[in-house]
């Protein structure tokens, strides 16, 4: 029972913190519209679908046999299944348990920020640091990917879907405006 604890561990901590951020995104103050959607909706609903795949993963675990393989996760398994081609036994991965927590921090410390910094530098600093956080090193490729990644999700959000996003408190709210002008975002 102790491996089984161990192995669905990842996923209960997960499921808290979801839930934890659920309750967070709920609280985003913003003054409805009526043609819009609100600045709650796509952070509820990722947080709701990484909580039922969490749980989903959870009883998969506490469904299935032991297993003395060495599986863990859908990845291990299916390179469990896989021939080898070569006929030799491939070197374990590394595991990085830190950068993991590097990157839930990452992603806790972005939803606490959404409100006071706007949607799009909190999205660009996020990208930047999860790339780095990722052991990518070249900031002249990292700092170009987080800055159009953030106002390419910004477009696409705001543009397309009509989503109201967080823009942040003074004075980076007139960053925020002022990108919603250049793109033409009303």
């Amino acid at each position: 029972m102790a491996e089984r604890m161990r192995a669905i561990l990842p996923y209960v901590i997960v499921l808290a913190l979801a839930a934890a951020l659920y309750v967070v995104a709920s609280r985003f103050a913003y003054t409805p519209r009526a043609d819009r959607l609100g600045p709650d909706l796509w952070p509820r609903a990722i947080l709701a679908l990484m909580m039922v795949t969490c749980v989903v993963r959870i009883v998969g675990v506490l469904r299935r046999p032991l297993d003395r393989g060495i599986g863990g996760g859908v990845f291990e398994d299916v390179v469990a299944a896989a021939p080898d081609p070569d006929g030799r036994a491939a070197a374990p991965a590394r595991a990085y348990p830190v950068l993991l927590l590097v990157g839930i921090a990452l992603t806790v410390l972005y939803v606490f920020l959404l409100d006071k910094l706007g949607f799009a530098l909190a999205t660009a600093l996020y990208l930047a640091a999860m790339i780095r956080a990722g052991r990518y090193a070249r900031w002249r490729v990292i700092v170009p990917t987080a800055l159009i990644g953030s106002l390419a999700f910004m477009f696409v959000f705001m543009k397309v879907v009509y989503l109201s996003l967080p823009i942040g408190a003074a004075p980076f709210a007139s960053v925020s405006l002022g990108l919603m002008q250049l793109m033409h975002i009303r």
